[in-house]
Order: C-alpha cells, then sequence, then structure tokens
C-alpha cells in the first residue's frame, strides 16, 4: 500500500510537473528590456537564423514593453520574406546620423544574429521563389550539370551598412550591451565597414570561415553547397575523394581545406572548450561539440577570450592546417565588459532547430536539457543550444538587466 502511494504521488508530480513550470513562468514579472535584432539572412517565416534568441527571451521573460513578449517573425531589422516571389526590406539603411543617435538612446542593447544575407539562387529559381524541398532536390541536379539553388550568384540583400555600424559605435559610446555573431565581418560585408567594426571591438577576422558536415559524401548528403564542391575539385585536380565526416574551411579568397575524420582528425567535430571559471560563472560543459558554421577571429588582449575552439588534427591534418595557417585553437566568445559591454560569438549561434512554443514558456527547463537532444548524432544543433547558447546567453542578458535596474535607481 505504502509503495503504491509513493508510485502514484511520483506519476501525479510529473505528470502535473509541466503545469507548475508553466505557472512559475506566469507568476514571473516581465522584464522590459528594448531590444534592436538584425537579421539579414531570412530565408522562411520560421526565421531560423534567430529564433534561439526570440527562445531565451521568452524563457527568460524579457519583453518590449511591459506585457508584450518579443515576436520571432516582426520584431527584428532586416529581410522579411511574403507569399510568392515577394520580400520586404525593414532596416536603418536610411537613417540620418541625428536618427541613429535617437535610435542608441531609445535602445537598451543590440543583437546582431545573422548579416549574410539573401542571394538570387536562395530565394529565386529561374525567377520563381522556390521551397527548402526544391533546394534540396536542387543540390542532386547539380551532380548531373543542372543550376542548384546553392551555388552562389547576385546577392539581393545583405552585409552591414553605414547605419548599422554607424549605430554600433553609438550603444558602445553609451556603454550599452552589444552581442554580435558570425557572420558580422564576413562576406558581402564590405571592406570599409568591416575594417570599421575590427577597430572599433579590436577584433580581426582571419578570412576563414568552417563547418563540420555529418557526411562529405556528395551522394548521401545535400547540404555540402555545390561551390565548396566546384572550388576545391578546382583547386585539387578535379578530384573529391571524401565520403566521411569531416570539416569545411573556406577562406575569403576561394581557397578550400578539408579535413575528413580518420584520414586527417582525431575527433571530427569542432569543440568549444571553456575555462574552468567561466564555466562556473555561465554553467556550461569544458567541452561541447559545435556542428554549424564558425569564423576565425583574432584579438587583442583588451577582449577576454571566454571559450575557444578546439581541432584536433592527426599529423596529416595538422600539415595542411599549417599550410593554410589556420589554427587549431581559436576564439569561439570573446567578452569586452570594463569600459563598454562588447561580445562577439565566432559561430552561428542563435540559429538551432529550436521552437519557440509551449516549452519556451517553462520556467526551469533548463534543468530537463539532457533530454532534449539525439546524444548519438554529432550534427545535432539542439545539443549546443541547451548545453551552451541557453546557458550563457541568459548569464549576459540577466547581469546586464541588473545592471540597468541598478543604475537608474
Amino acid at each position: 500500500m505504502y509503495k503504491r502511494r509513493i508510485i502514484l504521488i511520483l506519476l501525479f508530480g510529473l505528470l502535473f510537473t509541466p503545469l507548475w513550470m508553466y505557472l512559475a513562468w506566469l507568476l514571473r514579472s516581465p522584464r522590459p528590456l528594448n531590444i534592436f535584432i538584425l537579421d539579414k539572412t531570412v530565408l522562411t517565416q520560421s526565421c531560423d537564423e534567430h529564433r534561439s534568441l526570440n527562445w531565451v527571451l521568452t524563457n527568460e521573460k524579457f519583453t518590449k514593453d511591459d506585457t508584450v513578449l518579443y515576436s520571432v517573425e516582426k520584431d527584428y531589422s532586416g529581410f522579411f520574406p511574403l507569399e510568392f516571389d515577394q520580400y520586404e526590406v525593414k532596416d536603418i539603411e536610411k537613417y540620418s546620423e541625428m536618427q541613429v543617435d535617437s535610435l542608441a538612446d531609445a535602445l537598451d542593447m543590440v543583437y546582431y544574429t545573422d548579416i549574410y544575407g539573401i542571394y538570387w539562387n536562395d530565394w529565386y529559381q529561374e525567377g520563381v521563389p522556390i521551397s527548402e524541398d526544391e533546394k534540396i532536390l536542387n543540390i542532386f541536379r547539380n551532380l548531373f550539370g543542372k543550376k542548384a539553388s546553392l551555388e552562389r550568384s547576385p546577392l539581393i540583400y545583405g552585409g552591414l551598412n553605414d547605419a548599422e555600424v554607424d549605430l554600433l559605435a553609438e550603444m558602445k559610446e553609451r556603454k550599452k550591451l552589444i552581442l554580435t555573431e558570425f557572420n558580422l565581418l564576413a562576406s558581402p560585408s564590405n571592406g570599409p565597414n568591416r575594417n570599421r567594426v575590427e577597430k572599433l571591438f579590436h577584433i580581426k577576422w582571419s578570412g576563414w570561415v568552417g563547418r563540420y558536415f555529418i557526411s562529405l559524401d556528395t551522394l548521401v548528403n545535400p547540404e555540402i553547397p555545390p561551390w565548396v564542391i566546384r572550388l576545391y575539385k578546382e583547386q585539387h585536380d578535379h578530384t573529391w575523394p571524401f565520403k566521411k565526416a569531416g570539416i569545411v574551411f573556406v577562406h575569403e579568397d576561394e581557397r578550400i581545406a578539408i579535413l575528413e575524420s580518420d584520414t586527417h582528425l582525431d575527433y571530427e567535430v569542432p569543440n568549444i572548450v571553456t575555462p574552468d571559471k567561466n564555466q562556473d560563472r555561465f554553467n556550461v560543459p569544458y567541452k561541447v561539440i559545435y556542428p554549424f558554421w564558425f569564423d576565425i577571429v583574432y584579438t587583442k588582449d583588451l577582449n577576454e577570450v571566454i571559450s575557444w575552439y578546439e581541432i584536433l588534427p592527426n599529423t596529416k591534418g595538422d600539415s595542411i592546417l599549417k599550410k593554410n595557417n589556420i589554427p587549431k585553437l581559436f576564439p569561439a566568445v570573446l567578452e569586452h565588459s570594463k569600459d563598454y559591454y562588447f561580445w562577439y560569438f565566432a559561430g552561428d549561434f542563435s540559429d538551432n532547430p529550436i521552437k519557440v512554443n509551449y516549452m519556451s514558456k517553462l520556467r526551469g527547463i533548463k534543468s530537463l536539457r539532457y533530454f532534449m537532444y539525439d546524444k548519438g548524432d554529432k550534427s545535432d544543433r539542439n545539443r549546443f543550444f541547451w548545453n551552451y547558447y541557453n546557458q550563457m546567453l541568459p548569464v549576459i542578458l540577466n547581469d546586464y538587466h541588473k545592471n540597468l535596474a541598478n543604475n537608474n535607481n
């Protein structure tokens, strides 16, 4: 009888736990935070490239005003997909100096997520917008000599404009929080604006970006961009010898370097490693794998490296890295907090396959994070979201909001 009662109590608690978590979220007071979110790479209305940010804002109950949550589809600046072949651009490109100043006065913080933008073949196929499924099919068509949607093509919209760099400068001057990530510095942002940002925040892009692929077999993995395959073949006697997992590095001058699992790598996925003091500060593990796009940047001592990327090549892979001046250890997260607040995430950190749904309104849901991803799938970005991004970003936002509240008292 006693055991049965215990089992019933446990089942009752398990069944009603989501309700208690939702009630706890409802009872939490909204915390207004005026945020300028910039995303120029929004191919669909699901807004994948900044959806993780909105999940965190909702879960932490940061709001536009006293009650209204941030909308993932509406509350950002950049590219807005509409029905059929239509789209809308809403940004600050035409803002005057006075308008940028006024915006910086009104804002609490900015988050620049993805500046890469939208290219013709991403958006159109012979003048007609195409679905995500059609884009994947086009990659296979490319194997037979037909046009593929992910082959590089003319830019429709993207890259930093002058006003967006001016806003960063004004936010720095006002000591307000600046959060940025890949690809703030890479193509298609022009040289002058890239140089301005590098000087403002004492960082330097190496020219290299990279990404892990769970398979480099072109007949198996449709996510390998056709231009990567084409460029590699042009530079390596028209060969593509890869079948296993690996890391693709691409330089802005179109050089391609590829490290394949076992052939060149002792461990196939880049790790993000974090020193002890920052593990404690952000409640992140020593290592977490990162299986998506990243860039290689350098920084001066004025910035603190919070976490590092770690590539683990064997002897053969190490020689390829040295030949291309690619480091095995380079910054993943940079912070400057002495005289202004600046962060750079050197990866596509806010692009994860997470849904802004009822789970984002469950307080304490992070305690169940180990059930939220496929532990056997190295390419599952949910692992990174739950163990790293959704651990670190709330700490940054909560600390900053607390500082704002203390300064206003």
